[in-house]
């Protein structure tokens, strides 16, 4: 589930020589369209060239050295299962033709039943968005001063700190494992 809050942009209007003006609210076109990825291990495989060695029967044949690499790589989430890291990425798009002022857009994430908050999350460095976490959905607190605590963490909040322009968009990201897992 995903909230966006309230998106009104105020804006003065005045009509030829008239000198009245008037307060016009708009409402912006903001989507936000999101994917989840697993993390898969992957393994890479350098063959090296064959160098001659001793077999258990003292033998002497070609060996070939292969030196495996691990590492990840983030795949569609298709299925996922207990201890799967998974990540989330929303795109925030603004769909309108009015500009979202700055302090106007708010997204709020819950992390999903099941999950809990990877610490990776909590170092997010976004200088456009400045990111909270919650335990109730009400009291919000910084997440760069909760690096750490991944427990009890279960909403998720980016204030936007710039205007958004029509047809800009932005994307969001958080990291979480899965413990255990629910039905829909």
């Amino acid at each position: 589930m995903v909230r966006v809050s309230s998106l009104k942009a105020s804006s003065l209007c005045s009509v030829g020589f008239i000198a009245t003006f008037w307060v016009c609210s708009v409402s912006a076109q903001v989507s936000i369209t999101s994917a989840v990825y697993k993390q898969q291990v992957v393994a890479s495989v350098v063959k090296v060239k064959p160098v001659l060695g001793k077999n258990a029967q003292g033998l002497n044949r070609p060996w070939t050295n292969v030196i495996v690499e691990s590492g990840y790589e983030w795949v569609e989430a298709a299925f996922v299962a207990p201890g799967d890291k998974l990540l989330y990425s929303l795109k925030v798009k603004n769909n309108g033709q009015y500009t979202v002022p700055v302090g106007h857009l708010r997204i709020e994430d819950k992390v999903p039943q099941g999950c809990i908050l990877a610490p990776e999350s909590f170092l997010q460095t976004d200088i456009l968005n400045a990111f909270s976490v919650s335990a109730d959905g009400q009291k919000f607190v910084a997440a760069s001063s909760q690096a750490g605590q991944a427990g009890g963490w279960r909403w998720l909040r980016w204030d936007h700190l710039k205007p958004l322009e029509p047809g800009q968009s932005f994307n969001l990201f958080f990291q979480t494992r899965l413990q255990d897992i629910v039905d829909p």
